[in-house]
C-alpha cells in the first residue's frame, strides 16, 4: 500500500513530557510507515516538552508546526488539516497526546478503509490505561457500521475522537472543526458528518490504549 497518511497531533503546555513521549513513538512504531506525522504546538511550552519534541525531529516523517498563542485544539487540528489538504493526502488519522496507537492500527485502518471505500470515517475500540499508561483490563467496544453508530449517536458519541481515521472526503462534506467549540468538538464533528450524509464505522478490535 503507497497511500501516504497524515497524521494530527496538537501538543499544549499542559501535556506531561512522558506521555507525549508515549504517543510519538507509538506512531513512529507503526507497521505501516508511509505518512507523516503534524504536530501542532498550541502555544509556549516548557523547556522539557521542547526538548522532547526536539529529540525526534531526526525523523523525515515528522513535521513540526509551532503556534505563537494557545488557541484551542480546533484552531490547531484545523490547521492540520489544512496542511494535509496541501500536502493532497486522501487519509487523515487522529492521535492524542496521552494515548498510545498498537503497532498495526494505522495498517488495520487504512486496509479497512480500501477494502471499504464507501466508508469517510473509521474508529475502533479503545483499551483503557492508568496513568503509569497500564492497561486496566477494560476494553470499550464502539458500534460497528453507519446504522448502529448513527443510532447510538442518540446516547453518546459513536467514534473515540482519537482512534479515528478519515477519508478526506469526510471534511470536503462536512466541514472542518467548529471553532467556537473549546469542548466536544468531536461530538459537534460527527454531527455535522452525520448531518451531511457522511459513512461511519468502527472496527471491531483495540486500535489505542
Amino acid at each position: 500500500m503507497k497511500e501516504k497518511i497524515g497524521i494530527l497531533l496538537s501538543v499544549y503546555n499542559g501535556d506531561k513530557v512522558e506521555f507525549v513521549k508515549l504517543a510519538i513513538n507509538s506512531i513512529l512504531n507503526q507497521t505501516y510507515t508511509n505518512y507523516f506525522l503534524f504536530i501542532g504546538v498550541d502555544g509556549p511550552i516548557s523547556d522539557d516538552l521542547n526538548k522532547c519534541l526536539l529529540s525526534f525531529k531526526f525523523d523525515k516523517r515528522v513535521k513540526i508546526i509551532r503556534y505563537k498563542e494557545n488557541r484551542g485544539l480546533t484552531k490547531v487540528l484545523n490547521d492540520l488539516l489544512g496542511i494535509c489538504f496541501e500536502y493532497k493526502l486522501n487519509y487523515i488519522a487522529r492521535m492524542d497526546a496521552d494515548d498510545i496507537s498498537l503497532p498495526h492500527r494505522i495498517a488495520k485502518q487504512l486496509e479497512y478503509m480500501l477494502n471499504n471505500p464507501n466508508i469517510d470515517v473509521v474508529g475502533g475500540a479503545i483499551e483503557e490505561i492508568d496513568e503509569n499508561s497500564q492497561p486496566r483490563n477494560k476494553i470499550i467496544y464502539y458500534p460497528k457500521d453507519n446504522e448502529e453508530c448513527f443510532n447510538f449517536f442518540k446516547k453518546r458519541d459513536p467514534l473515540a475522537h482519537p482512534s479515528v481515521f478519515f477519508n478526506k472526503r469526510f471534511f470536503e462534506k462536512a466541514g472542518f472543526y467548529n471553532e467556537n467549540f473549546r469542548k466536544d468538538q468531536d461530538t459537534l464533528l460527527w454531527y455535522q458528518g452525520f448531518k451531511n450524509g457522511c459513512i461511519f464505522a468502527n472496527i471491531q478490535e483495540v486500535v489505542l490504549q
